[in-house]
């Protein structure tokens, strides 16, 4: 009986290692954390200079236009390079985001952008993060990065974590660091 919980303990413990290490992908192609790894999957169809928008009945909830899209059926994804996007809130109004990646999530309905991201609203506020998470479902975006939030009158915030319900229109920032005019630097 001895035996076999050492070989069921030896299984389980090569079973994990060889999920872990992955001897036959290596470290995948890409040095992005982000990065859903799909790099060197060939892709189902690859599109070049897309757009792309998402409607329920008459009502536009986003757009977006890419340098590059390549479907991954299996996957259930889109990714994207070259992300230029605009929400439209229930309110009324524009939200632009733009970033270096992005990957949809076609049945979660639900969209990650990563790498450069920069948000632009209507009324002039800019946001700068690293990256950003939109979920239909949720009608919110969200990071849990560091952000950065400047202001039309030159005011910055710093803080991490940010969270923008697109039904109310309302912005929450965690972890608040800092607000300062522009062009002084934090101590």
């Amino acid at each position: 009986m001895k035996v076999w919980v050492y070989i069921l303990w030896g299984l389980v413990v090569t079973l994990l290692l060889l999920i872990f290490w992955r001897p036959w992908g290596g470290f995948g192609p890409s040095s992005n954390p982000w990065s859903t790894e799909l790099g060197h999957l060939k892709a189902d169809l690859v599109l070049e200079g897309v757009s792309y928008q998402r409607h329920i009945g008459n009502r536009r909830l986003w757009s977006l236009r890419s340098t590059q899209a390549r479907l991954f059926e299996d996957k259930d994804i889109i990714e994207f390079k070259g992300v230029d996007m605009t929400f439209y809130p229930e309110e009324g109004g524009k939200v632009r985001v733009t970033a270096d990646y992005g990957t949809y999530f076609i049945s979660k309905d639900s969209l990650k952008v990563h790498g450069h991201v920069v948000v632009h609203s209507q009324d002039g506020f800019v946001l700068h993060t690293t990256s950003l998470n939109y979920s239909q479902a949720k009608m919110s975006i969200w990071t849990r990065d560091k952000v950065t939030i400047e202001d039309v009158n030159g005011l910055v915030l710093n803080g991490h974590g940010m969270r923008y319900d697109l039904k109310s229109g309302k912005l929450s920032v965690g972890r608040q660091s800092s607000i300062l005019p522009q062009g002084e630097i934090e101590l």
